[in-house]
């Protein structure tokens, strides 16, 4: 069976495969995080998390909006040359902007940590700015989650596993960056020469890379806007709060980035099937799975709000338990952030509509930047992370009106609202 041609699992095979495989791989972190806060002081645990929070940045670069708007792009290609071609575009882009963005956030890493901590933070920002290098958007466009597994999920936490073992034995913090950077290279490194020999083909070549940069700039500076103001508030925090404070906030920052895999896992979900909705369905499809993202916000609201702080007090010790007060306002963000992953991911961008998607996450995204500064300088880490909120709210509002024009559209598409059965 051809890449082109793979099976067609059920809802719930998908739920399984492209919302719980791509979760596990990034939660798996949890397995060493424990570990990992017993053995810094309140310095080195919000150095970490600054370091992760940068590296997060730096990686939407590196991204470049494909794994927005990459699955989209998979199904249509009805050829494995086709798609391999595909790929290749993504590995040139990708791989261009990581030699140019890589070293830059090694300095900044550095600058950002506390004293003492500076090469962990630098490992540890470049652990999640290589994530974007996943191969994720093209099994998910491609139906394929048993390559997310044997290509991600089982290397990260085989890399997991080991690093506790070696930190328990020997003390030695390194291990963990270091491999969270290298096991997914290797991965997407062996998944590649797979595919790229079964489909030989010509490289683009550099002198294209403006073209392919110019192409996707909008998507790519969605992601950055849209994610860009979410990494500001622990590396400010760090730089404006006192060592224990900080410290706090990053065991609250670090449960609500960990929160922000599970809307982007159920967008997977959803991605492929609602593109294979015919037009009669394909509305009722799309309305059923936003009622899905609006539940997951209020339960990781309602999650966040009641468990963090014990959570963060079981999971990285009671020195740096986060404040309720914190996960509260972390838990609305989060709630928020979970209807427009849906709104943008599954209406908006799909129907073509990236325009009012840039707009709005470039307003919510800049008054955010702006208002995380200055709460976070003039409140603490409380106004950072309403800042975080405010720019969430922003964002989402400006897409509603969009949003329903797209799932009226597909209502007088199909003639009639319909019950999507499938």
């Amino acid at each position: 069976m051809s890449d082109v041609e793979p099976p067609t699992p059920s809802l719930w095979g998908r739920i399984v495969g492209f919302g719980g495989l791509p979760l596990l791989s990034m939660v798996t972190p949890l397995l060493v995080m424990p570990l990992l806060a017993r053995r810094v002081d309140p310095a080195g645990w919000a150095s970490i998390g600054a370091g992760e929070a940068l590296g997060a940045l730096f990686g939407l670069v590196i991204s470049y909006g494909w794994h927005s708007i990459g699955p989209a792009r998979v199904p249509p290609l009805t050829t494995d040359a086709a798609r391999a071609t595909l790929y290749r575009e993504s590995l040139v882009v990708r791989l261009t902007l990581a030699a140019a963005v890589l070293p830059v956030l090694g300095v900044v890493a550095w600058v950002t940590a506390r004293d003492g901590w500076q090469v962990m933070t630098l490992l540890m920002a470049l652990s999640t700015a290589t994530v974007p290098l996943s191969l994720s958007w093209f099994a998910v466009g491609s139906g394929r989650a048993d390559h997310i597994a044997l290509y991600e999920t089982f290397p990260r936490v085989g890399a997991a596993a080991v690093s506790a073992a070696v930190m328990v034995a020997t003390g030695w913090l390194y291990v963990y960056p270091i491999l969270a950077t290298v096991v997914p290279l290797v991965g997407m490194t062996l998944f590649s020469i797979r595919l790229l020999h079964a489909s030989p083909g010509p490289w683009p070549p550099l002198r294209s890379v403006g073209t392919l940069l110019r192409r996707d700039v909008v998507p790519a500076l969605n992601e950055l806007a849209a994610g860009g103001y979410a990494a500001l508030p622990l590396p400010l925090v760090n730089q404006v709060a006192a060592a224990d404070v900080s410290a706090a906030y990053a065991s609250a920052d670090k449960l609500y980035r960990y929160g922000l895999f599970v809307p982007g896992a159920l967008a997977n979900i959803f991605q492929r099937w609602v593109i294979e909705a015919g037009p009669e369905h394909i509305g009722a499809r799309l309305r059923r799975a936003l009622r899905y993202h609006a539940l997951l916000g209020v339960l990781g609201l309602v999650i966040l709000t009641a468990a963090g702080p014990l959570a963060s007090a079981l999971l990285f010790g009671e020195a740096v338990v986060a404040a309720r007060e914190i996960c509260f306002v972390l838990g609305l963000a989060f709630a928020v952030n979970a209807v427009r992953t849906g709104i943008t991911r599954l209406v908006l961008f799909p129907a073509g509509r990236v325009a009012v998607i840039l707009r709005s996450t470039l307003l919510g995204g800049v008054s955010g930047s702006v208002l995380v500064a200055v709460l976070a300088v003039t409140v603490g880490p409380v106004g950072a992370a309403a800042g975080l909120f405010a720019s969430e709210v922003v964002m989402a509002g400006l897409l509603l009106t969009a949003t329903r024009e797209v799932l009226a559209s597909h209502r007088e598409g199909a003639g009639q609202p319909g019950r999507d059965r499938a």
